[in-house]
């Protein structure tokens, strides 16, 4: 489970949630234009665009949950089990990366959604994990820039780059099923709706925007929700648009407790973050705490040989 969203004003704001049941080792992380990119089946990447988000960095190496360039193109990975199927041959021809690198082969190398669409046409998903340490992750990804958003998916049917006009992205189902259940959005509204007096419910006086807005966990109730919220919701100036957008997040983050895995472990929102497009700056905050830390790209930090990260605490509890 996890929620990406867009939010455009005077500025684009992109980011999500990332629910999940454990700590993947995730940190801040800046990766410099000259650090080298390797990848399992192409050739090494020695220069390239930089790019800040939250990675887990194995054997020295980002592998990138989400993540903004320096161009202001940002890409997230989401859980999407069932129907992610990665190839299991090669294809002459195509560029043959992991999963698990597609982010980093993406954002080195692309400055919009264009490009990114241009060249994952030509990219074979290949399911071959990055190391026999980690496995396999099913996912589908969230691409997005100040013109619009894409989603990614990977299933056996094939590659679909599907344009995403709701800015928004979950888990399961497929892409198309979401769209396709997002003409109830049409019914909502955040003014108050008419009622006969007898009728009216208790509070009615008070406004009941959104009336009729489900607010469960499940995939789709977040997707309609989120994209409800991003469409009624204010756009603040400067960094009072991040405020907007944490706010936007935490309506559709999962409570730890009240989502259970099949083992009985609590799936909740591990951390929430926001990439500013201007500014080139990168928000985060964990669970457990209410402080929101920030990672800036800068002329200095990019020009740097080494990745620059900022562990996140870990903690279990208040």
């Amino acid at each position: 489970m996890c929620t990406s969203i867009v939010m455009r004003s005077e500025n684009v704001y992109f980011g999500r949630n990332m629910d999940i049941d454990y700590d993947f080792g995730q940190s801040a992380v800046i990766t410099p234009r000259s650090f080298p990119l390797y990848f399992k089946e192409e050739k090494e990447i020695k220069a390239h665009f930089s790019m800040v988000g939250t990675a887990a960095v194995f054997e020295n190496y980002p592998l990138y949950a989400e993540a903004m360039n320096e161009k202001g193109l940002y890409m997230s990975a989401l859980n999407f089990p069932d129907n992610a199927c990665y190839s299991e041959k090669r294809e002459n021809g195509k560029h043959n990366i992991s999963a698990a690198e597609l982010i980093l082969w993406v954002l080195s190398q692309c400055e919009t959604t264009e490009e990114a669409r241009a060249l994952l046409e030509k990219t074979n998903i290949r399911a071959i994990p990055f190391s026999a340490q980690l496995s396999l992750t099913p996912l589908h990804w969230h691409i997005a820039d100040e013109s619009g958003s894409l989603c990614v998916e990977k299933t056996k049917e094939g590659l679909n780059i599907y344009d995403n006009p709701f800015d928004v992205v979950t888990n399961n189902p497929v892409f198309p099923h979401h769209k396709e259940e997002m003409w109830k959005t049409s019914l909502f509204s955040n003014k108050n709706p008419s009622f006969e007096k007898k009728e009216a419910p208790c509070g009615s006086q008070l406004g009941l925007g959104a009336w009729g807005l489900r607010g469960d966990f499940s995939s789709h109730s977040r997707f309609e929700k989120a994209f409800f919220l991003l469409k009624f919701c204010s756009k603040e100036k400067s960094e009072n648009c991040v405020s907007q957008f944490f706010h936007i997040l935490s309506s559709v983050a999962v409570i730890k407790g009240a989502v259970l895995t099949k083992n009985e472990k609590p799936h909740y929102t591990k951390y929430s973050c926001c990439f500013d497009q201007k500014n080139l700056t990168y928000y985060f905050k964990e669970y457990f705490s209410q402080k929101t830390e920030k990672l800036k790209l800068t002329e200095e930090n990019m020009k740097e040989s080494s990745l620059q990260s900022v562990s996140f605490s870990n903690k279990n509890e208040l």
